[in-house]
């Protein structure tokens, strides 16, 4: 496999759109997005180049010149300055900024081309966002409502992130996933709501 794997450039925008759109699904939600895996809204390339400025842990995989996945992720301090153009984040943001340090990584959309799916990309692109963040925590959520993610849950729980708690978004359902990777800080306690069932 000659896929590269490797932080994102501004330059890398366009092919991150053609990829996000291939996997895009609106409001149309057809009845097997939760198991093949979408991206519910696809952004365009200038929202892709200003989210890359503002991370470092945004990662693409590239092969033979064309991007073929990527996983956007950026702080949760970063994801707060965010917050006015991501206004269905409201409720994520208060609860990330209850449970968590903004040093905590919110990985916000992965995707892989359908041509390229089951060859382990996604996981070459965990593994060097896991790189470019040492001993910090992630946290991120996946729908559960009116559409269960199932292909992103099975990904992001291989990955070592363990289910929370459901928070209501709108009409949406959310799973709030965590992989801790310090010793939780004062914020997350056992009296937290972390803890209960």
């Amino acid at each position: 496999m000659n896929v590269e794997v490797r932080k994102a450039r501004q330059a890398d925008a366009e092919g991150i759109a053609i990829v996000a759109g291939a996997l895009q699904i609106g409001d149309e939600r057809p009845v097997g997005a939760g198991k093949t895996g979408f991206l519910l809204w696809a952004q365009d390339p200038e929202t892709y180049i200003r989210r890359i400025g503002i991370s470092d842990q945004f990662v693409v995989a590239e092969e033979h010149g064309q991007i073929v996945g990527f996983l956007m992720a950026y702080s949760l301090g970063a994801l707060s300055k965010l917050s006015a153009e991501m206004s269905y984040e409201d409720e994520v943001l208060r609860i990330f900024d209850e449970l968590y340090e903004p040093s905590t990584i919110y990985p916000d959309q992965v995707g892989v081309l359908p041509s390229h799916k089951r060859r382990g990309i996604a996981s070459m692109m965990d593994r060097k966002m896991l790189e470019l963040s040492p001993n910090v925590s992630f946290a991120t959520v996946i729908g559960h409502g009116p559409i269960r993610n199932e292909a992103s849950i099975g990904y992001f729980t291989s990955c070592g992130y363990e289910f929370v708690r459901e928070l209501e978004q709108g009409e949406w359902t959310l799973g709030l996933y965590q992989r801790l990777r310090e010793k939780p800080s004062g914020r997350l306690t056992s009296h937290s709501p972390l803890s209960s069932p």
